[in-house]
Order: structure tokens, then sequence, then C-alpha cells
């Protein structure tokens, strides 16, 4: 006899299965439980509660599967080995392969890997449905157009298939039709009562199984949710009532109903009246009890998922809720998944997430893909990356970090990985001295053991023919990686770090590597594929697999997609994304049959999942999801997605009506509160209110409270307070260079992150700003140094001067770029007009040293220990300051036994000299030098230039432009004219010694505005007001040394200090030191934080002189 128990959710159906299953204890009859797989675990929990310490002695709890295991122990087949996941995918392949003659449609499948899942899909769909490939062929025939070869494909495949299956290896989707055909073989259901609970439907294949059941008069009680009175709101299950009872009829069994009235859990009185008419046209209006259910539109995913963490947090402090008792759900769960993961884990919320991953991303099997895809993709950055980074070949993180850092400056791609690297590791120009070239071993050392098993698989892909030699040679590189080593161990690093799910799934996904190696060579064997072929199809292989896990703690939130989490009797019940077009899902059936194709083969009698059947079973998930919850419900929407605004679905509009009142929030209108829940984002949620303007109440809380939230995010910028750390840092003496100190000064956090931290941002090899000055220093260097040693700089031939440059470019080219054949036509076009333009450069140098008396004496002069002058020394309480650098070129002029010194830089940019950036600490580099060659450069210079030097008087400091001059000029305009405002434009900037006589030995005859130094004449023979900016007295120069020395001093204590404040500098709306900061993800400067910019205002001369003298009469400070 069958029994059909029907009730609705929550009616007790499973409580009446169980105490009937108990009470039949001395039948001497076994009591057999059938549920699906996923619910299995819970039952047993359920039935040993009902059953007591015996109940194991006479009722269990089966599933389709485990039915089959014990049959085919019994009557044969349990030792059979199956076709895995990827055994079927390859037993496809192969059979379309086979068939490819006969296909219309599908006669490039195997060309096409990508499309062996659609056909797998439909083949599955066919063998649930008990449709034959004999059935599709003669559907064929009825069928017209595309849809008829469509269909004869689908048979000629199907066949091929099935005939393979039964020579080798059975498919597990004919599984259960095998079981029906050898229960008569086995005792299993000998003396038994049967239950199906949990069940939503049956498919022809389960079935038949009942079937044998109900022709052995065995007694099968059957528990389907729905309510005879109201068929339309349960069309599967009445579908399945009906198939039933016709089966039962053909068995010659009878047939009973009985109907299963509310006298199940006990529910709050809106999820009651949810249930009850959530699936009917709301008609009828009740009053909410304003706690069970709750409605919450958020923003985003990310906020929505938020939203839910925080109400979880709410739940456990203010019920009696335990983690286990709350389930987290949507019906596109998959776009949930990985941010529920990340906002649980800043909420501290264990959660068990019942889910299929996307094994493909799992390390160990991205380590297999991405290897596969480097060596047959052309060794692109990105594969090679994603095939290092998993951890498994060979290279730690940090050496990862080192070899991407140079891989991406020298942009190494295909064939460069298997050559040894060459370039610089500090780029175009850089000198390859030692320290460079024990870099560049270890590069390449890192290189070798990167790429080396790579080359051992792609050396194995290429020789290989066959997909037995194919999967040899991945085998062969896996070892030669040592991966089942590696992998266990992390697995056991995994274990003994408490994280069991993770350690369970790395010793999961090994064998799943290892078993789908195997299938691939047991099935393809010796069927020779291109390699192209065999990548695509094993990756895919890879792809069908599942990895499972259980929970590894009882008291974790659940998360899952409703299909999978969603049973009557879950305290609490969290549904989000019900949004329209997700819940219920609109979406047509997708694939290689459409709707309509499944329309056509309905009236043709081949049975498939039609849309309108896709429609019922969405309506079960709407009913499930009103029917699960006993205590408490909320449902949630965002409302913006990825392609803009985003709307509730109509059954958010349901639950208002028929819930008068029910609560209702919103993300705006909770201003972000829900986020004070959890200590992660309440501390982010504070320093983003710090940001705004509150009250002093609020002020004054926030100081007042033990917790220190934002001085706690302040910590990053310091002091810093051991000693050790300082010295650790920055060395015991301090040694800095003059770009140092003007780092320092515009921003002591930069220079703690750069020079502290060693901190460099990530380049990539370019000639650009630093290369291109690098190369034309490089140049005017040995050029003009060539030139003084040939008899000085008086009137040399242009074309000489040139030729000199060329040869020196030539040597370039050759040590710093390696010459330029390797190199774009684009790059060596840029190059060839960076020549043209240091031949203007020099040009201009040479005019001015004709209208000149200084001469060039020294070029890249040293400063430092064992260089050619020693470092600039401070001494204070704090320690010693030593200061070390070059200086691009010195021009000398020698009168009277005083040598004249000026030095010269060259700047490819736009630099201008400001004599106010010096009372700032900024732009002192020249000075310092210059001041240091007045200090110690007398015994140097009488030796060098073999003259009676009594005295070195410093006369200025210049920034030469390198860089061509554009000037708007009318048409028709000369060419001398066009020169002169070309020379105009190339004036140098800096500071001179106000003296007549000097000035008119650096350029001749200055009448009005001089060509080339930064000043100009008044028609009376006085200064412009604006040269005021670039002269200083002996006397001011003596006051500006001391003042600089002061600067030095102050850099050094604040070094040791641990000062390393967030002051950068600005000069009005438009130079500001953090536009082009590189540090800027790592400060996050902000004034509404209290970060406080260093403003910094322009000095008139006058002035600037004045704050001079008080700063060394001590009435002021420093000023900074």
């Amino acid at each position: 006899m069958m029994e059909l128990l029907m009730g609705r959710a929550g009616s007790g159906k499973t409580t009446a299965i169980l105490r009937r299953i108990a009470s039949r204890e001395s039948s001497g009859k076994r009591q057999i439980l059938i549920v699906p797989e996923l619910a299995s675990h819970e039952y047993e929990r359920m039935l040993a509660q009902s059953t007591g310490n015996t109940g194991s002695r006479f009722a269990e709890v089966l599933t389709f599967r485990r039915i089959a295991n014990r049959v085919f122990s019994e009557a044969g087949g349990l030792a059979d080995t199956v076709l895995t996941p990827a055994g079927r995918l390859l037993v496809l392949y192969e059979a379309a392969r086979r068939a490819s003659d006969a296909l219309t449609v599908y006669g490039g499948a195997t060309r096409k890997p990508d499309i062996l899942r659609d056909l797998l899909r439909v083949l599955d769909e066919m063998k649930c449905s008990c449709v034959s490939a004999e059935d599709m062929l003669r559907a064929a025939e009825e069928a017209e157009g595309h849809l008829s070869d469509k269909l004869r494909d689908l048979g000629e495949i199907a066949m091929v298939y099935d005939t393979m299956t039964e020579e080798q290896l059975p498919d597990p989707r004919d599984q259960l039709t095998r079981v029906a055909e050898r229960l008569p073989d086995s005792t299993l259901f000998e003396h038994t009562e049967v239950y199906l609970d949990r069940f939503d439907s049956f498919n022809k294949q389960e079935l038949e199984i009942l079937a044998y059941l109900l022709r052995q008069k065995i007694p099968v009680t059957v528990a389907l949710t729905g309510d005879p009175k109201q068929p339309e709101l349960f069309p599967e299950a009445h579908a399945a009532m009906a198939r039933l009872r016709a089966f039962a009829g053909r068995c010659g069994d009878s047939f009973e109903l009985t109907i299963q009235e509310d006298s199940g859990m006990p529910r709050p009185s809106d999820l009651a009246v949810l249930e009850r008419y959530a699936l009917e046209a709301p008609a009828r209006q009740f009053e909410s009890d304003g706690e069970s259910v709750q409605l919450h539109a958020a923003g985003d995913l990310f906020s929505e998922c938020e939203f839910a963490a925080a109400y979880i947090r709410q739940l456990l402090r203010e019920t009696d809720a335990r983690r286990r008792d709350i389930v987290v759900t949507a019906r596109n769960f998959e776009q949930y998944a990985p941010i529920l993961e990340l906002v649980f884990d800043r909420y501290d919320i264990p959660v068990f997430l019942s889910e299929k991953h996307d094994i493909l991303q799992k390390p160990v099997l991205a380590l297999v893909g991405a290897a596969l895809r480097t060596v047959t993709g052309g060794w692109r950055y990105e594969d090679m990356f994603a095939y290092l980074k998993t951890g498994f070949a060979g290279l730690t993180a940090d050496e990862c970090d080192e070899l991407e850092n140079y891989v991406l400056f020298w942009r190494i791609r295909g064939t460069a990985w298997q050559q040894p690297f060459t370039g610089n590791p500090d780029g175009f120009g850089g000198v390859m001295d030692d320290k460079a070239q024990q870099v560049l071993v270890h590069l390449n050392e890192l290189r070798e053991r990167a790429v080396q098993p790579l080359i051992t698989l792609k050396d194995g892909l290429n020789q290989a023919e066959t997909a037995t030699q194919y999967v040899q040679a991945l085998y062969t590189f896996l070892e030669q990686l040592g991966a089942a080593d590696s992998i266990a161990a992390r697995a056991q690093l995994h274990e003994d770090a408490g994280r069991l799910q993770t350690a369970e799934e790395y010793r999961q996904l090994w064998e799943i590597l290892i078993q789908a190696m195997e299938q691939f060579a047991w099935v393809q064997g010796e069927g020779q594929m291109e390699t192209d072929t065999f990548v695509s199809l094993f990756t895919l292989v890879l792809a069908e697999y599942d990895v499972g896990t259980i929970p590894v703690a009882l008291d974790r939130v659940t998360c899952g997609s409703i299909d999978r989490v969603c049973h009557t009797g879950i305290p609490h019940l969290i549904v989000l994304g019900v949004n329209d077009g997700v819940l219920p899902d609109a979406g047509e059936s997708g694939g290689i049959l459409s709707d309509s194709d499944r329309e056509t083969l309905l009236g043709l009698s081949v049975e498939l999942e039609t849309g309108e059947d896709r429609m019922v079973r969405e309506q079960a998930a709407v009913y499930r999801v009103f029917a699960s919850a006993s205590r408490t419900l909320l449902l949630s929407w965002c409302t913006v997605g990825g392609d803009g605004d985003m709307r509730p679905s109509y059954l958010i509009g349901t639950v208002r009506h028929l819930l008068h009142g029910v609560p209702e929030t919103n993300e705006s209108g909770l201003e972000q509160r829900y986020r004070l829940e959890a200590e992660r984002p309440r501390f982010d949620l504070a320093c983003r209110g710090a940001a705004r303007d509150v009250s002093p109440a609020a002020q004054a809380a926030l100081a007042a409270s033990p917790v220190p939230i934002i001085p706690q995010e302040k910590s990053v910028r310091g002091p810093l307070t051991q000693s050790d750390t300082i010295h650790a840092l920055y060395g015991n003496r301090l040694r800095v260079t003059a770009s140092r100190v003007d780092a320092f000064y515009r921003c002591e956090y930069a220079y703690f992150l750069r020079y502290g931290l060693r901190a460099k941002e990530r380049r990539r090899a370019a000639f650009d700003a630093p290369e291109t000055g690098t190369f034309l220093h490089y140049v005017l260097e040995h050029t003009l140094h060539d030139l003084h040693e040939q008899g000085g700089t008086g009137a040399p031939a242009r074309d000489d001067v040139h030729a000199m440059a060329k040869k020196w470019t030539q040597v370039y080219v050759e040590t710093a770029l390696g010459g330029l054949e390797q190199h774009s036509a684009r790059f060596r076009h840029l190059f060839r007009r960076l020549v043209r333009m240091l031949d203007e450069i020099l040009d201009n140098l040479l005019y001015e040293m004709e209208r000149s008396d200084f001469e060039p004496i020294d070029f890249e002069l040293d400063f430092s220990r064992g260089g050619d002058l020693p470092p600039i020394a401070i001494d204070s309480p704090d320690g010693r300051l030593e200061l070390n650098g070059k200086v691009d070129r010195v021009d000398g002029y020698i009168k009277d036994g005083t040598l004249y010194v000026r030095v010269m830089d060259y700047k490819s940019g736009q630099k201008k000299f400001e004599l106010s950036d010096l009372w700032y600490g900024l732009n002192v580099q020249l000075l310092l030098y210059l001041f240091a060659i007045q200090k110690h450069g007398t015994e140097r210079y009488r030796a060098k230039l073999a003259q009676q030097i009594d005295e070195i008087v410093p006369a200025g400091a210049l920034y030469i432009p390198t860089r061509s001059a554009l000037v708007n000029a009318p048409r028709g305009t000369d060419e001398e004219t066009i020169e002169q405002l070309r020379r105009k434009q190339l004036r140098r900037s800096g500071l001179l010694l106000d003296d007549p006589e000097v000035i008119e030995a650096m350029e001749h005859g200055i009448t009005k505005d001089g060509e080339f130094l930064p000043i100009g004449y008044l028609k009376k023979g006085s200064m412009s007001a604006a040269s005021q900016n670039s002269l200083a007295s002996m006397e001011q120069l003596g006051k500006l040394s001391k003042h600089i020395r002061h600067i030095l001093r102050s850099m050094g204590h604040e070094l040791m200090e641990g000062k390393m404040d967030a002051r950068p500098v600005r000069r009005g709306p438009t130079e500001d030191a953090c536009t082009w900061c590189p540090y800027r993800a790592v400060c996050r400067f902000d004034a509404k934080l209290g970060d406080k910019p260093h403003n910094i205002a322009k000095i008139k001369p006058e002035d600037f002189w004045q704050e001079i003298d008080r700063e060394l009469e001590g009435e002021d400070g420093h000023g900074r």
C-alpha cells in the first residue's frame, strides 16, 4: 500500500513520520526513512532523538545513493568503477568525436570543448527523465527545421555515449536505473516499511524504485508539502501525487491520501500569515505583530551583507538565539557567498558556507591551470604570476614579490623568461655596480627556480601526441615541483592552526587532481589530440568536480542557496536578494534547448523540463522562503546594482499588503548605525565620523572614552619612541644627501616611508624624466670634461663638440641601454629626438661659455668619505649628521689669488629658484655644496688648477635648464630674434653674489636683461626689483650658510626624536606635495581628521633677510 501524507509546511508531517517509526519498534519490520542527500545528517539526528537508544536496531535513514551502495553490495556491482564527473565529460568528448561525421549542428564540439558542458546537461536531463537516445532520434524525425537537426545530433551523441559506457565504465547517472534492475537480487527491503520525506517531486528513475517496492507489497509512506484544498498553489506536489497514484495503480497496489492538518510547529502570527497567504492573491490584510517579520532596503550587496551580519549580532545579544539557529540564504547565492565570507569575518561571526565553489580558483588546481596557460599561451605576466602565487611553485611570497617587481619593471614577457635577465635592477642609466650585480644574480636564481619546472612541462607537452602522454607530462611536472608533499604540508599547517575545513579541502583537491588525470588517461588513452585541445579539455574536466566539506563546529551560522539550506523549522531565517527578477527567478532555460524547443518535445511525448516546470519550481522556492522560519524572518533587497538601480521583488509588495505596519528599514534611515554592532566596522565608522563636523558633546565623549579609537588610527604616524627602532631605521650616524634634506622638509612622513622603511613605488622601466635627465647629465658631463681637457671652452668648433657628444651618446647607448636594436621603433624615434635636443642644449652652453670668464673646473664633484671632498658634517647633542652627494658641475674664475666658484645643476624640468624656499628648508642643495667647496676646496683646486689660490669665494648657485625651448612668435620673425627668445626661456635660475665684477665675469656685457643670468638692470644702472630674489651680498651668504647648518641640525634632531608627521608642503592652490606623492595610499592625509599641511608663502627678499637676522640673533626660533 502507498500512503501519501500531504500537508502544508510546519503541519507536522515529519513529526508524524518519526512518531510512527518509533511506534513500530515491536512490529518486527525494519523501518527505512529515505530523504534527499543534503538532509541525511539532520534526519539521522532527529531519528535518534525520536527513537532513543534502541532506534538503530530497527530504523535507519537512507538516501538513494546509499540504497545504491547497499543493493550493489548484495547483488553485485559495488566494486564496479563508475565514471567520475571528469570521466563523463571525457567519454562525451570521445562520443562526439566518433559521431562527428553524422552530426550537423554539433560537429565542432571536439574543437570547442566548452560546448560539452551544455551537451552533458542535456544528457543528464535525458537520463533523469528516462529519455533514451532512440526517443531523441524518433523526435528528430517528427520535428522540423533546425530543431530536427539538433535533436538528431543529440540522439547520435547519446547513442554513442551509451554504447561506450556499457563497454567501459558505467555512468553514475544510470546508477538508479541499474538499482531498479538489481533490486530483486537484494534483501534490503525485505520485511521493511518505507517512508520518504523532504522530497518535492520524483524523477522517473526514483519512481521505478518505488514501483518495485509497491509490486512487492511493501508499505510506502510519502510525505509531500501541499494542500489538496489549494492545488494551484502547490502544482509540483500535486503533479507528484498524480504520478504516484498512477504508479500505484499500475503496480496493482492501493493508494491512500492522508491530510495532515496544522498541528505542527507553532509560529508567530506574521509567519503564519505569510505561510498561509503569501502565494495567494493578497486580498486579505492582517495587522503585523511587529516582531517576527522585518523588511530592509539596502544600498548594494556589500551593505546588504553588512546589515545581515549586524542583525545576527543583535539577535545573539538580545535573544536566546544560538548561531546554529540562524540561516542566511539567497536565490542567487553565488553572488553573495564571497561577500558574506568577508563581511562575517569582519563582524566576528563563525559561518559555514553550504555552496559549490569555483574549484579552479583553489590554489592546488589553480597551479595546474595557470601552468598550462603559461606554457601554451606565450608566458603572459598574468598567467605566470597566477602560477607562482599559488604557493606551490617553489618560491616564497617575498621571492614572488621580488621577481614580480623586476618583471614589471622590465616588462618581461614570452621567451624572455627563458633567457637570463640582463637589465639593471635600478633601470635605465643605473650603474651596474657590485650590489646591482648581486641583485641580478639573485633574481636570475629565482627565475631559474620558477621557470625550470615549466620548461619541463612545456617540453613534455610538445613531445606528447596522445592523451596518456599529455597526462604523463603533467604528472612529471607536479613531481618535479614536489606538489604532493607541499600540499600535504599545507593541509597539516591548516589543521594545526585549527582550520580543519580548509585542511580537508586541500587533501580533497589533491585527490581530485590525481583522479582527473587517471580518468583522462583511462578514457582517452592513446587517442591523439592537439596541445590546445588537451589544455582546454583538462581544464573543463577539473571544473566538473566539487569539494564537499562538513561544518567543523556545530555552533555556526549556515549560509547557502534556498534549495540547499531552506527547510521547515529554521528559528531565524535571513533572505537576501529579494529583488525583481531574482526571487522568483525570471530567467529562461539556457543551453542547447530553449523553452520553445522543450514545449515542442513535450508535444512529441519527450518529457524534459519546460519553462512551466521551472516556474513551478520557482514557486516552490518562494513558498519555502515563507514557510521555513519558525521565529523570525528578515527579507532584504538591494537598491543599487552593477547595472544601475534595482527594484524589490513583487513579494515585498505582497508582504507589505498582508502585514499592515510590518517593520521596515532602509540604508539611509539607519545612517549606518547598524555598523556599531561589531568592533572593526565600529572603528571604521568612527574614523569616517571624525571626518565630519561633530558636536562638542560628541567630541568630549570621544576624548573621555576608554577605547582609543582615533588615536589608534593616527598611531601609524608616530612619533617613533624607541631609540633602537630609530637607529635601526636611520643608523647610529645620520647620513643624508642634499636631495634627502629637501624631501624631509617637503613631508616628514614621506621621508620616513622612503628613507626609513625604504618603501619604493613599483615602477616600470621607461625612458622618462629621471632617465632622460641621467642621459643628458652623462653626455654633458663627459663632453664638457673632454672639451676642458683639450684646452678649455673658450671658442671651440661646434662640429667638434657635437662629435664628442655623439661619441658619449653611443657609449651610453651601449652600456646603459644595451643598444637601440632591442628597443621598439617608437623608443628609437623618441631617443633620436632627445639627441637633437642635446645638440641644442650644448649650443646654448657653449654660447654662454664664450661670453663668460667662468670655466668648468669639476664634474660630478663627490662629497663623501673617500670622495673628492669630505662629507658636510653637522655636530649636535643628538649626534653627528653627515651629508653626502654630488654636484653636476663646478665653474671657477680666478682673480688676484681668489677663486670665485659657482655650482651648476642640470635640470630637465621647470625648476625655478625661490629665495623664500630656503627659509623652509627647501632647495638648499646647491648652496650646501657651494659652502662646502668654500670651506674644504682650497687645497683641491690649488693642485687641480696649478695656481695660487688664497681663498675661495662663493659666487653663485644656478640651475641650468636642459630642455627644448618652445617660443611663440609672429609669422615672419627673423631667426636671430627667435634665438634670443629661446635663450630667454633657457635663462638660469639661482642665487648670485651681488658683486658687479663677478657678474660681469659670469656674463659679459649685460646692459638690460641677462641672456643667461637671472638678473636685469634698470636704465639708471641699478638692479631691477626682480633681480633681488637672485642676489645676495657676501655678508648675506655667510648668514645663509649658518641658516642652512641650522636647518640640517634641526633635521637631525627631529629624526632622532622619531618625528614623522604628515605635514606636506603646500604653496597656494597649485603646488601640493601630495599631488604626485607615491605614498598617498599609505599616508591617507586628511585635513578633516586633524592632518595639517605645511602652508608656505612667498617671502619678499627684504623680509627674508630680516627673518634670517632675527634667527641668528636668537630673537626668534626657526619659525617652522
